[in-house]
């Protein structure tokens, strides 16, 4: 490639330095006995004949040769007649394997490219597909997520060298009827309360899209019926669409209400252009298409009304969006020679949004020219340099501490790396939340797991904090129960802890309950949902749970449908499982909203998130600045959130916190903090170590 590389950077040198030659004849014809005429339709020297005559004098018509400049040096911005055409070795065959969602536009890109390369793609998905590539068996891998540490090491390893180029997105639009001037911003709740499975809102008012704004100072109250919004219609992208998956990203619960329709993109957007009220999600390619037909709806979950756009979607600002990505063998970038260069023109992006696609913006295609061309990372594009390497050999103490909640992933951690470090001594003391922040205070805990937030010590000691996210318990009952749609904690605590007189009808929880059997199905003893539960419904006291339950069973899938199969029935799991259930099908169970003395919050990922829902537990680690300066101490953080960790972390049902962050932008982070931590402390020494001057050594010497 980089031959390639060299020789159109000389054949454009070569043709700057004709162009140059020529532009030089045609400025120097003033001053020649037999000067060439030149208009301003002229686009060539003319022939100079034997009766050539003198010309006549430049007018302010006649337009002169312009100047080469500095920046007119590359292949785009030279005449048509410069353009070196790259050609295309015959009967070479490249072998494509990847994602079945990102191959598909790659296609469209090959075609409107105008490549004679015979192009082979085999679908696999993007984890089987760099396992694919990685064992040097495939030129091409497409992908949805950037290729991961383990997996850059196979390819390293394989032998297998390779460029990684962002080439679109799939974003979904949310559209509505362009009368409907009422919609113009959803928020993360205005999106649950309208699709999820159990959604019943049949009209925007219920939304609170109708509300009215109280009349003015001195202005009379309105005395006309205020105007009713329309009823809902929503439509559903297919779900073998990407549009479909991101749009199940966005919504709490697995698949979405019943009476919404499922339809191709033109049905959706041509009933939503027809019908007031109608909502629809499309890709944003087809909403721009669309044009004045639908009106394109701004989505506020991260604290802002944000338009897409492919700016808002590459500052991560607008969540809806999915990356392609393009892994490319350095062995076979000769023979792509000329549909990388197509990847380097703006044309290629107006062919995938053609494609129903959302193409890079200026300065993403402006890395992948200069990584094409090798003049950056063949990884700039996702920052290859946030690998952190822990050296063989290290030395030192690592002391952890804190919660009981941080045991799995502090303690993993530890075992994990000093088995490969035999001189690094890594101590864990999981004795209580209490006691690991009083050591970390003292000075001799280096790490310390604690629940919940705060400035520990009293700002004492300068800390870096990593949110693991939030650990939440839901409880679900049976759908035909009404009673059960809201419980306070004081109830819940009633029903689950145990009592030497414990109620076993509904009746004995509080006044409106009906005289109907409690059927309690519990969680397997000793797990850690139970602790959660307990503690967050009785104060901080973790009462044991009751065990005259009817029956335990470490299976959510199992206690939701026995609790869909009786009325009375009762029982808690997380809220991932919960995920889980609904996913599976599971529909005769409902979940109870729990009102902590401010009314009652369904659970949801907002409200877990935002701590309105309270039966839940944080995570976060805490880390003494000073002691990240050490690499011992960033080997230890660094492995909490490698990816050999990462399932540990995912299986431990945390919402929000580290596992919701782009992972690269995270580690890029992380980097940034160790590098501040060791600046902080040369600082600190070359404070604690006056500079020795001239005038110190002759008061030393004199004494």
């Amino acid at each position: 490639m980089k031959n390639i590389q060299r020789s159109l950077r000389a054949l454009a040198l070569l043709t700057l330095l004709v162009l140059a030659f020529t532009i030089s004849a045609q400025e120097s014809t003033e001053e020649a006995e037999t000067p060439v005429e030149i208009t301003a339709e002229a686009t060539a020297p003319a022939e100079v004949t034997e009766q050539a005559t003198p010309a006549p004098e430049m007018t302010e018509e006649a337009t002169p040769a312009p100047e080469m400049t500095a920046e007119a040096t590359s292949l785009a911005e030279m005449t048509e007649e410069a353009v070196v055409t790259i050609s295309e070795p015959e009967g070479v065959s490249i072998n494509i394997t990847g994602s079945g969602i990102v191959n598909p536009a790659l296609e469209a890109i090959v075609t409107a490219s105008g490549s004679t390369l015979t192009y082979t793609f085999n679908t696999t998905g993007t984890n089987a597909g760099f396992e694919t590539f990685c064992a040097n068996t495939a030129d091409i891998t497409t992908a949805i997520r950037p290729i991961s540490v383990e997996e850059d090491t196979a390819c390293r390893d394989a032998g297998v060298e390779f460029i990684e180029l962002l080439i679109g997105y799939d974003v979904l639009a949310v559209v509505g009827n362009p009368e409907d001037d009422f919609l113009t911003c959803l928020t993360a709740d205005n999106l649950n309360v309208l699709l999820s499975p159990s959604a019943t809102v049949t009209n925007w008012d219920e939304l609170g899209f109708g509300a009215t704004a109280s009349p003015a100072e001195g202005e009379a109250e309105s005395t006309e019926e205020p105007t009713m919004l329309p009823d809902v219609t929503v439509l559903l992208p297919e779900d073998t669409t990407l549009a479909f998956e991101n749009l199940n990203e966005l919504v709490t619960g697995f698949g979405f209400r019943a009476d919404a329709s499922s339809a191709n993109v033109a049905t959706i957007l041509d009933t939503v252009s027809a019908t007031s009220g109608a909502i629809g999600f499309v890709p944003l390619a087809d909403a721009l298409n669309a044009g004045e037909a639908v009106s394109i709806v701004d989505l506020n979950l991260v604290g802002s009304c944000i338009n897409p756009s492919v700016e808002t979607v590459e500052n991560e600002s607008y969540p809806a969006g999915t990356a392609f990505y393009l892994y490319v063998a350095t062995s076979a970038q000769e023979n792509l020679a000329f549909l990388l260069d197509y990847l380097t023109q703006a044309a290629y992006t107006t062919a995938l949004n053609e494609a129903g696609y959302t193409g890079i913006s200026e300065d993403a295609l402006s890395l992948n020219t200069a990584i094409i061309t090798g003049d950056v990372s063949a990884r700039a594009a996702t920052a290859e340099e946030v690998t952190f390497i822990i050296p063989q050999g290290l030395a030192g103490n690592v002391n952890v501490a804190g919660a009981l909640s941080g045991f799995t992933i502090g303690d993993g951690v530890a075992n994990r790396l000093t088995s490969n470090q035999q001189s690094l001594v890594v101590n864990t003391n999981f004795a209580g939340e209490a006691a690991g922040i009083e050591a970390f205070c003292n000075g001799d805990v280096d790490i310390v797991f604690v629940e919940g937030t705060g400035d520990l010590c009293d700002g004492a000691v300068e800390t870096v904090s990593y949110d693991f996210g939030t650990q939440a318990v839901v409880l679900v009952a049976n759908t035909a129960d009404s009673f059960a749609n809201c419980l306070t904690l004081e109830q819940i605590n009633t029903i689950w802890a145990t009592s030497t007189d414990p109620i076993t009808s509904w009746s004995g929880i509080g006044e409106g309950f009906p005289e109907q059997d409690i059927v309690l199905v519990g969680v397997n003893s000793g797990n850690l949902l139970t602790g959660i539960l307990m503690n967050s419904v009785s104060e901080g006291i973790a009462l044991p749970v009751r065990v005259d339950v009817a029956e335990t069973n470490a299976s959510s899938s199992y206690r939701a449908s026995a609790v869909g199969n009786v009325s009375g029935g009762l029982s808690y799991m997380s809220w991932i499982d919960y995920q889980s259930v609904v996913e599976a099908g599971e529909s005769n169970v409902q979940l109870v909203a729990v009102n902590s003395g401010n009314g009652c919050v369904v659970p949801s990922e907002a409200s877990i998130i935002d701590g309105s829902y309270t039966i839940s537990r944080s995570l976060q680690m805490v880390v003494k600045q000073s002691s990240l300066a050490r690499i011992e101490v960033q080997s230890f953080v660094w492995s909490v959130f490698d990816d050999t960790n990462a399932n540990v972390i995912a299986a431990s049902d945390f919402v929000g916190g580290f596992q919701s962050q782009q992972i690269i932008s995270f580690r890029s982070d992380l980097l940034a903090q160790f590098e501040t931590a060791e600046q902080a402390a040369l600082e600190a020494s070359a404070e604690v170590t006056p500079e020795v001057t001239p005038e110190m050594t002759e008061e030393a010497s004199d004494e």
